[in-house]
């Protein structure tokens, strides 16, 4: 059985650090990972000048370039219709956006607007992206509850997934969103909780599914296991290091060395070189080794 596996690093892992990463590490490491075969990366996020994550991905426009001729699918997360339409005005094709089914967390998140106006204008990015060619894959967080087990309904979580993707693909006879991502945003998964995503298949033209994690209370191996042999998971998204939800900087991403290795030790193919997976994570390590020295003497 065929598992894609996503990297995630250039953006949730680049979002949690206490220093800037240079636009140069960031190409070699963006291309490392692209020899080495994943199914995707996000290279970086496009944020609001009021974010405090701004100062991370001012070199957006230099990390687009530079990797122009990198055919693997890229996509920039743009938390809002502003955050997209700066991406496009970038050359920006694919994006990810966010939604979050707990309505706290999503007032939470985006400046104290209602789940209501989140779901509203991801409607409206996906209109946009069917009538101009983009590419979306979109977030579901806190699908597995918030801060407390049972704090969102599944059958919320549900509507919010069906209102958003509803009518997606009437614009233009095909919808643009091509991925629909559970995120555990604070690590309250468990294995009764992926009923969830049976619910999901009841939803028309349901895109692939992928699992994005933070298994903070957990091994992500007893999640991600029965999502791939019981629910039909196919995509799993993964991190060098670092991870999680501005609003919770602790929850980490699996290791995406340790997801690959693991899922091939298991019989999955994830069509991804090992030996060349190992170099790219050697050299972000380093990368972030060295950031964290140099932040530490100079802070």
């Amino acid at each position: 059985m065929r598992v894609y596996v996503h990297d995630v690093t250039g953006r949730d892992g680049v979002q949690s650090y206490d220093f800037v990463v240079s636009t140069r590490s960031k190409l070699i490491f963006a291309r490392d990972l692209a020899a080495a075969g994943v199914a995707s990366m996000e290279p970086g996020s496009f944020v609001s000048s009021k974010s405090g994550l701004y100062p991370k991905f001012l070199d957006n426009s230099d990390v687009l370039k530079g990797l122009d001729d990198v055919e693997i699918p890229k996509y920039w997360l743009a938390p809002s219709f502003g955050c997209c339409k700066k991406g496009v005005a970038a050359g920006a094709k694919s994006f990810g956006l966010v939604v979050s089914v707990n309505e706290e967390h999503e007032r939470k998140n985006k400046g104290n607007a209602s789940l209501d106006d989140g779901i509203r204008e991801s409607r409206e990015i996906i209109k946009a992206a069917a009538k101009d060619g983009h590419t979306l894959r979109h977030y579901f967080s806190t699908f597995f509850d918030y801060e407390h087990d049972g704090d969102t309904p599944p059958e919320q979580a549900r509507e919010v997934v069906r209102r958003v993707l509803e009518d997606a693909d009437s614009y233009t006879g095909r919808s643009p969103v091509v991925e629909l991502v559970v995120g555990d945003t604070f690590g309250r998964a468990d294995v009764g909780k992926l009923e969830r995503i049976k619910a999901l298949r009841e939803i028309p033209n349901l895109p692939p599914i992928a699992l994005h994690l933070h298994p903070q209370h957990y091994n992500w191996r007893d999640i991600v296991y029965p999502a791939v042999r019981e629910f039909g998971i196919q995509h799993i998204h993964g991190s060098v290091t670092g991870g999680g939800c501005p609003t919770d900087p602790h929850g980490d991403n699996p290791s995406i060395l340790e997801l690959v290795k693991d899922l091939e030790s298991n019989g999955f193919d994830t069509g991804i070189n090992l030996e060349l997976l190992y170099r790219a994570d050697a050299y972000w390590r380093g990368v972030v080794d060295q950031g964290c020295r140099v932040n530490l003497i100079t802070s």
